[in-house]
């Protein structure tokens, strides 16, 4: 199992977007900083989820501490397309969003999934010599 670590504090830019026909879209996950992109794969259900908590917790932000709140610029404007390099590093198996008062940032933690290789497993068996015969 590979333990990957990768910081873009604060990024550039983020976004998700898909690549493929519809019914085989790949979901991606993409951000970068200072020309580094850094893309991961996710599920469809997971970008909506992330969408919806990120908007759940923008507005929570505003709530709470009013004077942190920027203004929005028309997101219309903003490129959101994805960037090559599509080179995704992992493919995600959880997502976790909150929000460093200190910095005054958004932080997104992404984890791997890892799926066992069968030089990972290990298979036991115990038998008796009446059950081989």
């Amino acid at each position: 199992m590979s333990n990957i670590e990768i910081e873009l504090n604060p990024v550039d830019f983020i976004t998700v977007g898909t690549i493929g026909p519809k019914g085989q879209r790949m979901f991606h996950l993409q951000a970068g900083k200072r020309g580094r992109i850094v893309s991961l794969i996710i599920e469809k259900e997971q970008a909506f989820a992330l969408s919806e908590a990120i908007n759940e917790l923008i507005n929570d932000i505003a709530e709470r501490y009013p004077e942190t709140a920027a203004s929005v610029e028309d997101i219309n404007s903003w490129d959101m397309d994805l960037r090559e390099p599509i080179e995704p590093v992992f493919r995600v198996a959880q997502m976790g969003l909150g929000y460093d008062e200190d910095s005054n940032l958004v932080v997104l933690v992404a984890q791997e999934l890892v799926v066992p290789s069968s030089d990972d497993s290990d298979l036991e068996l115990e038998t008796d010599e009446e059950e081989i015969e």
